[in-house]
């Protein structure tokens, strides 16, 4: 028998998006091949019984596994009709059983190949990957012919469908991601803030508007925040018993905070993490500009308690698979976050309150995913 010749393309995503949705593409989900499915036109000058062609390679793949999207290389194979064809006086059942075979042994591969390039480290090892398995596709072909060549033809064909479907049972069509996301992860957060006062505070200075951000470190459900908060709002009325403020000076409120956080809640749309510190506010004159002047107009509460609450509504949450310039797999989360945290604050006697604070930010995380070890 001459030897089975096959075509391969190892080219883009574009590729695969665009071709491989042409109904002359079959693949081996899609069922057994038939004799409808050889739709080339034969070579009757050649002395060859058939013509088999088939692509192999991988593509960048995005699907949605329940709230996440992830993002992974995709192996693919398929058979090509309009390329492929059977010499008219060979349409018999044994030899479509043999092109079967053929088609089934790259299905194996191609699961073979998927669950090599989970587990790659560096994107270029893809390649190397495939060139592997395209020589053992080559290899196992050219075993099974010689094979047919060597006596009983329907023996040898039976005896390889024996230990093919074996194969097709060991091997999943596709893998569960072997992938163990790490509990440790970072993340930053930034927005816009209100800071209300109350007590004697608020007789003195209005509320502030302006700005939030800060960055989280995770580690499983706890996370540790360092947060910072400026505000910029006004003196309401004289205050002259420490210095004088004068009534419309532009005022700053300054918040410096580091507390500890659980997630109490963490589900697929909100997570919530109550939270507590300690933390540092000042309230500044904002017109002065001589540096030494301005340290007579600056009122600092050091070592305070700091206690709140985040709310975060997820927004989207991908899982990258595809490993860049490093070995590491990111799952990465945005957030909408609603921050709302308090501050007892005593600056004088007749000086007391409480800051609140609340802040609507966009809120990044991300978790380092590893891979685990698969047998």
């Amino acid at each position: 028998m001459i030897k089975w010749i096959y075509c391969l393309l190892i080219f883009s995503p574009l590729f695969c998006y665009s071709q491989c949705k042409d109904p002359s593409y079959k693949s081996w989900n899609e069922g057994a091949i038939t004799w409808d499915d050889f739709q080339g036109k034969p070579f009757i000058t050649l002395i060859q019984k058939s013509y088999f062609a088939y692509y192999f390679g991988y593509e960048r793949e995005k699907l949605r596994s329940n709230d996440t999207t992830i993002i992974r290389l995709k192996a693919y194979s398929f058979f090509v009709k309009d390329q492929s064809w059977i010499n008219p006086d060979f349409k018999n059942e044994t030899y479509l059983f043999y092109n079967q075979l053929i088609f089934d042994i790259i299905e194996i591969y191609r699961r073979e190949f998927q669950n090599e390039i989970y587990k790659i480290n560096w994107i270029y090892q893809a390649d190397q990957i495939l060139n592997n398995y395209l020589y053992k596709i080559d290899q196992d072909i050219e075993e099974l012919e010689n094979l047919t060549l060597q006596g009983n033809f329907i023996y040898v064909l039976q005896k390889r469908r024996a230990e093919i479907d074996n194969k097709l049972s060991d091997t999943k069509d596709d893998l569960k991601l072997p992938i163990h996301q790490s509990g440790t992860g970072i993340g930053a957060h930034a927005g816009l803030s209100i800071a209300g006062l109350t007590g004697s505070l608020a007789n003195y200075f209005s509320p502030g508007f302006g700005f939030n951000f800060g960055f989280d470190f995770g580690f499983k459900n706890f996370v540790l925040y360092f947060n910072g908060n400026l505000n910029w709002n006004h003196v309401k009325q004289n205050y002259s018993e420490k210095n004088y403020w004068e009534k419309d000076t532009k005022t700053g409120i300054a918040i410096m905070e580091v507390s500890l956080g659980y997630n109490i809640i963490n589900g697929s749309k909100f997570k919530l993490a109550p939270f507590a510190g300690i933390s540092l506010i000042e309230i500044s004159n904002q017109e002065i500009e001589d540096d030494e002047l301005s340290k007579d107009f600056r009122m600092v509460d050091k070592n305070n308690l700091v206690f709140g609450m985040n709310l975060d509504f997820k927004l989207r949450k991908r899982f990258e698979l595809i490993p860049a310039m490093n070995v590491f797999r990111e799952n990465t989360e945005t957030d909408l976050r609603a921050r709302l945290y308090f501050i007892p604050v005593d600056f004088y006697p007749d000086l007391r309150g409480y800051s609140i604070n609340l802040s609507i930010e966009l809120n990044g995380f991300i978790n380092i995913a590893s891979r685990k070890k698969v047998d």
